[in-house]
């Protein structure tokens, strides 16, 4: 061979060379990225579920929690914190995007060192991958439900409300959320309508509607005992059962409830008020019906007032301390209305101008819910579902908490996780 022709030989296998390393180069590159993108998105799952974990822990758990049960589930979707280079961080509220300073959002960040294959070649031994999550919950964590889907004023505030909560108005009225006078704080005030006044935060306005969140809680099982148009003159505590024609305290009377539950078949619970009136009930639970068999009702008993659906009107110028079951069937429901139609009364009332503790969950969801008290709620939780809230009176204080701490199984109401980014 000559020596062009050597040199053209040269040239041609410079040139394969070239292209061989540069065709060897791509194929890694396309690994490399490709098992780079694999890792992100199991990275990303791990991160979804971390930020889920998180704020059902804040929730529904032991919200100091949180952090520990993110990593957790974190880790069983394999990337656990501290291990073979990954880091798993909580954030509460977000610290960066648009939910930023959110206490009702969770940020997840998950990060891992991937070790590279060809890309070391190329003095990359190592990329770091991350990614990030957000979660909050869904309606459930609101602690007041009011339900009817055209009212006006559904919530009308003249006095003080405070939640460390939310609270969500079905109804499309330009004034579905009233404040009248006084003041409105919660953690969201949220409706399918608009609203009228200084409301903090600024309610969000045209929100889908939500499902009644109890819908599907069932009725409690009846006690075996019977009474029959009981009128409470004194201070002798009563026992759980069937109150056929329901619970009149009289005024000035202190009424005792022992642990358990109450239904009342027609009539409801009412009181008469008077300066030393107070109701005490701890672990107790009210069901409102109307139309239940009477079973051999004794002589002179008006059997027609057991079927005239009752309510609750509460009236102690003493005041109410009045807590649900923290276990059982009926925990967390303090005040459960019959659903059909026919056993429909209203609105349930509360009032009064001293200590009160309605502890519980307050399930009207039929009827309007009046509360006119002038010392707020000292109740470690309180839940409403009803067809509207009205605190009236002039001077109405209503205070609403959301720590479940005392229930085993965490809040009554069951809301759903969602992931926001």
């Amino acid at each position: 061979m000559d020596r062009r022709g050597r040199k053209q030989s040269g040239q041609v296998l410079l040139i394969g060379t070239l292209v061989g390393t540069m065709l060897f180069a791509m194929v890694g590159l396309a690994l490399d990225t490709g098992f780079l993108y694999y890792q992100k998105r199991k990275i990303q799952s791990a991160a979804d579920a971390a930020a889920i974990a998180a704020i059902l822990e804040l929730n529904t758990g032991v919200a100091a929690n949180f952090v520990q049960a993110g990593r957790e589930d974190a880790k069983l979707n394999g990337f656990e914190h501290g291990v073979d280079n990954v880091t798993t961080t909580l954030n509460r509220p977000p610290t960066g995007g648009p939910h930023a300073g959110d206490s009702q959002y969770v940020e997840a960040v998950v990060t891992k060192n991937v070790k590279t294959y060809f890309l070391s070649l190329l003095s990359l031994g190592s990329m770091t991958v991350a990614a990030k999550a957000e979660a909050r919950m869904g309606a459930g964590t609101s602690c007041v439900y009011l339900l009817d889907p055209a009212a006006e004023d559904q919530f009308r505030v003249a006095g003080n409300y405070s939640a460390t909560c939310g609270l969500m108005a079905n109804s499309n009225s330009p004034k579905a959320l009233d404040l009248n006078s006084g003041t409105a704080t919660a953690t969201r005030f949220a409706t399918n309508g608009q609203y009228v006044g200084a409301f903090n935060p600024i309610p969000a306005t045209n929100q889908p509607r939500v499902a009644d969140p109890l819908a599907s809680l069932q009725p409690p099982t009846f006690p075996a005992a019977n009474y029959y148009g009981v009128n409470v003159t004194n201070s002798t505590p009563l026992n759980p059962g069937v109150y056929h024609g329901g619970i009149r305290v009289a005024q000035g009377v202190q009424a005792f409830f022992n642990p358990g539950i109450y239904v009342l078949n027609g009539g409801g619970l009412t009181t008469s008020g008077g300066p030393n009136a107070f109701l005490t009930g701890i672990g107790v639970s009210f069901y409102f019906t109307a139309r239940q068999p009477v079973p051999t009702p004794p002589p002179g008993f008006n059997v027609a007032s057991a079927n005239t659906p009752g309510r609750f009107l509460l009236n102690g110028e003493g005041g109410f301390d009045l807590r649900a079951p923290t276990s059982g069937e009926m925990a967390g429901i303090l005040f459960f209305q019959d659903r059909n139609p026919a056993n429909q009364a209203g609105p349930y009332d509360i009032q009064g101008t001293n200590t009160t503790r309605i502890e519980g969950v307050v399930y009207v969801p039929a009827s309007d819910f009046l509360f006119q008290n002038h010392t707020g709620n000292t109740a470690n939780y309180t839940i409403i579902v009803s067809r509207t809230l009205r605190l009236d009176g002039g001077a109405a204080n209503l205070t609403i908490r959301n720590d479940y701490s005392s229930l085993a199984n965490g809040s009554p109401i069951r809301a759903t996780p969602v992931l926001t980014r």
